[in-house]
């Protein structure tokens, strides 16, 4: 981490206590899934690459604090301290709330739980030049084309900034200028301690906003700076609309570094990918295939078209789909079919595993070089209970067979199709149903 490189003192500020109105969701925007990780997730892993000493999440009293610990720690942030504020009163109140002794540490950064594109490159920017320029803090700005209400920088003929204004207080000159602010401040801890209890609510609101601290660093002699990103890196996600134009930018980013790193892609568009997809050598994907979390595909791996896989190993020399839907728990030891419209859940297909149509196969074993037939299902779920089936190598499974679980068939066998088995069968035997087929004469339509 990034400490033991520099040297520096860190502390990291999130602030997630906003009540999320404009999300018009059940629970909060930090909570929404952005490529099956949520946006503080995002937060979480790019500040963990960034590097701190001590992480300070604050948050409101109706947040779900547990689930945010869950999501720190599986992005390897442990220990992070929540922090409650109270009262809405407006970010600096926010920042307060932290329980950080601020002169403690030879940085502070603070920065929003719904901004999950402001990456540890950023952060690294921001910090290089906090240091090397000896500023008291340092501002990310983009720049922004529309009427926009973002709030602006106000910047001297050096690139000082003097204040910040909300656009509402933006005059028309004011409001032409592009230069925005995303929200994202690195102090040192010496002028966040020096200056933060100088903010006050005398404004509309009567909130502490921490857009007020370059105005009042500048007040007192010192300097505040910025550095510039991307628009998109900005994006703070508080509606649908933006978490909309937050995946188009996240599955274009990681299309663009599969395609970099040799996977073969049809039409690119179409293919999505998870925050944490890995993929291996020489792989290649037709349109409209969907990636989950936890997905691992081997090497030489082909998904047809319209498959949708999540939770799922997948071994080398695969082919899947088209239409086919891999769910969690599936584990395909390499060289299998899986054709269209086949199902599969918690199960192991072994090495050679062909299931080619319209089937399901759910909490199973099954054997090396073991076909399953058309229309073949586990029937695994008695209505209380899940229960295994267990099929062993070089097995025939004709088509339209019900397997009902618990269920053990042995190596080398064969089960007649339409057949359904209730019983466990042995090694290299023939299991069926037999029933007479009848045939009659057509009614006389006379």
């Amino acid at each position: 981490m990034e400490k033991n490189i520099y040297h520096v003192k860190r502390a990291i500020i999130v602030l997630a206590a906003g009540e999320s109105k404009r999300m018009k969701a059940s629970f909060s925007k930090i909570f929404q899934k952005l490529a099956n990780l949520e946006l503080i997730g995002h937060v979480f892993k790019n500040i963990y690459n960034f590097g701190y000493d001590t992480l300070s999440v604050v948050i409101n009293p109706e947040s779900d604090a547990k689930k945010i610990e869950d999501i720190a720690k599986k992005q390897q942030c442990h220990d992070i301290i929540l922090s409650i504020q109270k009262n809405a009163y407006g970010t600096a109140d926010a920042v307060r709330a932290a329980q950080i002794k601020y002169d403690d540490y030879d940085e502070i950064l603070v920065i929003f739980a719904d901004t999950p594109f402001v990456d540890s490159d950023i952060l690294h920017h921001m910090h290089h030049k906090l240091q090397q320029d000896k500023h008291d803090a340092m501002l990310l700005g983009f720049h922004h084309m529309g009427q926009h209400p973002y709030g602006r920088l106000s910047v001297n003929n050096n690139d000082i900034v003097s204040h910040i204004v909300e656009y509402k207080d933006c005059d028309d000159v004011l409001k032409q200028q592009t230069l925005c602010n995303s929200g994202v401040m690195l102090t040192t801890g010496k002028a966040m301690a020096a200056f933060l209890p100088h903010i006050n609510n005398q404004n509309t609101s009567g909130e502490y906003y921490l857009t007020d601290l370059p105005k009042i660093i500048t007040k007192h002699g010192g300097h505040c700076a910025y550095i510039l990103c991307d628009e998109d890196k900005a994006l703070g996600i508080d509606h649908a609309t933006a978490l909309a134009r937050a995946h188009d930018i996240i599955y274009d980013k990681y299309r663009e570094y599969w395609l970099h790193a040799g996977v073969r892609m049809l039409d690119p568009k179409t293919v999505y990918f998870s925050h944490d997809t890995q993929l291996g050598y020489d792989c290649l994907l037709e349109p409209h295939v969907f990636f989950g979390e936890n997905v691992i595909i081997g090497d030489h791996v082909t998904v047809r078209a319209f498959s949708h896989i999540e939770g799922a190993n997948i071994g080398h020399h695969c082919k899947i789909g088209p239409f086919a839907r891999l769910r969690p728990d599936t584990v395909c030891m390499g060289h299998n079919h899986i054709g269209n419209f086949v199902e599969i859940k918690k199960s192991t297909l072994h090495d050679g595993v062909k299931a080619g149509h319209l089937s399901y196969l759910g909490d199973a074993d099954i054997g090396d070089n073991t076909n399953i037939g058309a229309g073949t299902i586990t029937c695994n779920y008695d209505g209380h209970t899940k229960h295994k089936t267990i099929i062993g190598k070089d097995t025939f499974i004709g088509s339209n067979s019900s397997l009902v679980a618990p269920l053990h068939i042995g190596h080398g066998s064969i089960i007649g199709a339409g057949a359904t088995i209730t019983k466990d069968v042995g090694n290299d035997k023939v299991a069926f149903r037999k029933s007479q087929q009848i045939e009659k004469n057509k009614l006389n339509k006379e």
